[in-house]
């Protein structure tokens, strides 16, 4: 793959709009198939939630929407005095008016400049103005309109081609997974619409917003199959392709990944929360979504509210790389790509050796060999 190498000055110049403290103007759209509702959100930025890995994570601040007909607000149970984050837990998804001014929620972005540690999988160069100017460059001649034609109608191509990639193709092919990543996480969240609240955070809205600070933001079309579709098309001048950044905006969990379970939760409470995790592992089957990077880390930990719930409760996160079952995927099919995929052991298995390790704590785990049925037959005997 050829790149163009950013210069030591192009990288410090990096122009970075996640700064804490500065503000966001992003177009969302709320609501569900049937009833959808558009508005442009201020998103103050409270937080930046590092490493940034296949995204980019902000906790935000919800300043005010654009909307003038929301008439007896003032008294919204949602809204939170202290800007502490108060999830949803109904089956209604909210509107903009409903969110509150004040509200602290979480923005999931898929911006191809900042993923650092995707970028460095595919053995890109840091993101620099001089790769953009090649991508640009590459769109105007429709060139990469050409490229990303090939990627996606030659399963071959990425193989066969990828060695000789230039920088505008690779960061072309980058937009491209992120755009996928994206697309499987609202997939996610529409399957599992009615455990939003629950067991995984709530989605309150897609988010776009365009790269380029002098140019007012659009929205793109969410994905086939998501829970929330525009109304209509904007008026607004189009951001330049491929600059459009896609994003979800999450209930904010105040909590902490199930790695840090020793750091931050008693002893006591160890074996029962690691035991939500595990459930939570069995709900994706349930709805028959398969995560193929189910780990510790994907899991928040929320402690126990004053006044509220007096244990621990486990959220699942991050669903870029799931799939929901083929429609004609038979049950031996899918039960053999469970069954590899060992889900469930990603954690039991892992946080048993994780607390042996470092705690000398003897976690509990028994597999529950749900999938045990389809498991290929030298698998079987090797059990």
């Amino acid at each position: 793959m050829a790149l163009l190498a950013a210069s030591p000055r192009a990288r410090r110049s990096l122009p970075d709009p996640y700064t804490p403290g500065s503000t966001l103007v992003v177009d969302a759209v709320f609501g569900t198939e049937r009833e959808p509702h558009k508005s442009q959100l201020r998103l103050g930025i409270r937080q930046r939630r590092e490493p940034w890995t296949l995204s980019c994570g902000l906790v935000v601040e919800i300043l005010d929407d654009d909307d003038d007909d929301d008439d007896d607000n003032d008294d919204d149970d949602n809204d939170d005095d202290d800007g502490k984050s108060t999830p949803f837990h109904d089956e209604t998804p909210p509107t903009a008016a409903q969110l509150g001014d004040g509200r602290v929620a979480f923005l999931k972005l898929f911006d191809r400049r900042f993923v650092h540690q995707l970028r460095r999988d595919v053995g890109l160069e840091p993101w620099s103005d001089q790769i953009e100017q090649a991508l640009q460059e590459g769109v105007r001649t429709g060139r990469i309109a050409a490229f990303l034609r090939r990627l996606h109608g030659d399963a071959q191509f990425r193989e066969a081609t990828q060695d000789e990639w230039d920088a505008a193709e690779s960061e072309a092919f980058l937009d491209a997974e992120l755009a996928g990543l994206f697309a499987n996480e609202v997939a996610t969240y529409a399957a599992l619409r009615r455990c939003q609240g629950q067991v995984v955070p709530r989605l309150l809205a897609q988010i776009t917003l365009d790269m380029g600070a002098s140019r007012p933001p659009n929205p793109s079309p969410p994905v086939e199959d998501a829970p929330i579709l525009p109304t209509s098309a904007s008026t607004r001048p189009p951001p330049p392709p491929l600059q459009t950044v896609r994003g979800l905006l999450l209930d904010y969990l105040p909590g902490f990944t199930l790695t840090s379970l020793t750091r931050h939760v008693p002893e006591s409470a160890w074996q029962r929360t690691v035991d939500q995790a595990l459930r939570l592992v069995h709900v994706l089957g349930d709805h028959d979504i398969l995560n193929r990077d189910v780990r510790p880390d994907n899991f928040v930990v929320v402690p126990p509210q004053r006044g509220g719930r007096d244990d621990y409760r486990v959220f699942m996160v991050d669903f870029g790389h799931c799939r929901r079952r083929r429609p004609d995927e038979s049950d031996a099919d899918w039960g053999k790509a469970k069954w590899r995929q060992n889900e469930e052991g990603a954690v039991g298995a892992v946080m048993q050796h994780f607390l042996r390790r470092t705690a000398c704590f003897e976690l509990v785990y028994e597999p529950s060999w749900r999938y045990l049925e389809w498991a290929p037959e030298h698998d079987e005997e090797d059990e």
